[in-house]
């Protein structure tokens, strides 16, 4: 039992990628796996697998005031990336929706 408090504690304190690998044995899924299969589940609404650009568009709104303002400073430094163009890189074979694949490899590649 003082193991698991243990192990919350941590996580609550670091980052949570760090301390991933500490708590996950070798082989088990990767945090950019865990956090894309997170992503499809919550914003998934058809249950289908995949995301429409809809759906997409959805996770990506900013819904709270700190993600406003991460988007205002990365528009003024000229990083910020529009769902529209996020979506089509994403959307490698060019169906109109990303699966969990297209997804992870999108976020592999900009991490």
């Amino acid at each position: 039992m003082k193991k698991i408090f243990f192990v919350i504690a941590l996580l609550m304190f670091f980052d949570v990628d760090v301390m991933a690998k500490y708590v996950y044995p070798a082989g088990s899924t990767t945090t950019t796996e865990r956090r894309v299969n997170r992503r499809i589940k919550r914003y998934d609404s058809n249950e289908d697998e995949k995301l429409t650009f809809e759906e997409y568009k959805k996770y990506r709104e900013p819904k709270t005031f700190e993600e406003r303002q991460l988007e205002r400073r990365a528009k003024k430094k000229g990083t910020y990336i529009s769902p529209a163009e996020a979506f089509k890189e994403m959307d490698t074979d060019g169906d109109g929706e990303v699966t969990r694949e297209e997804m992870l490899e999108y976020e592999k590649a900009h991490q």
